[in-house]
């Protein structure tokens, strides 16, 4: 992205605040048209009257744009707050998304491996084990056995039951 230059960034500034410059400088234009309106020059007190309707128009001004820009704000900030919520809302069933995913990979491979399992007629020694390469190592992805066992320090595990690990 082109970083803007001074003169554009003062222009974006005065774009972003004029609602609050004219809010500013149209009541020191009342005050300050006051002590010309005691002036014995007639051409002195017209241009207090213009300089005071000019800063009451000001002031008018920057006040409504002050007033719409804080209930664009407040849109602003209702939206922000919605998206927000919507973006949690799609992380959470992303999430359960994939817990459904991994669930339906695991149930998959188990039944995978019983089957082969059966077919080969393991006996109750015999364990059956399936591996992934990753592109460098060698993963388990899942074990079955028809055995209860427990074997160094491993729960004892259900007759027929697999034993699916997340990859």
């Amino acid at each position: 992205m082109r970083t803007k230059s001074w003169p554009g960034k003062l222009g974006d500034w005065i774009y972003d605040h004029w609602h609050l410059m004219a809010a500013t400088v149209g009541p020191i234009c009342i005050a300050g048209s006051n002590p010309w309106r005691n002036s014995l020059d007639q051409d002195a007190k017209t241009r207090a009257g213009w300089v005071f309707v000019i800063g009451v128009v000001l002031t008018i001004i920057g006040a409504v744009a002050s007033w719409r820009r804080s209930k664009r704000i407040t849109r602003l900030e209702a939206d922000v707050v919605s998206a927000q919520k919507m973006r949690d809302d799609l992380q959470a069933g992303y999430s359960e998304l994939v817990e459904a995913h991994q669930s339906i990979c695991q149930e998959l491979i188990r039944v995978l491996l019983s089957s082969i399992a059966a077919r080969m007629e393991l006996g109750d020694s015999e364990r059956i084990s399936l591996y992934g390469h990753n592109g460098t190592e060698f993963l388990l992805v899942g074990r079955y056995s028809n055995l209860n066992y427990a074997h160094n320090g491993h729960s004892e595990r259900r007759s027929r039951s697999a034993d699916v690990l997340q990859s």
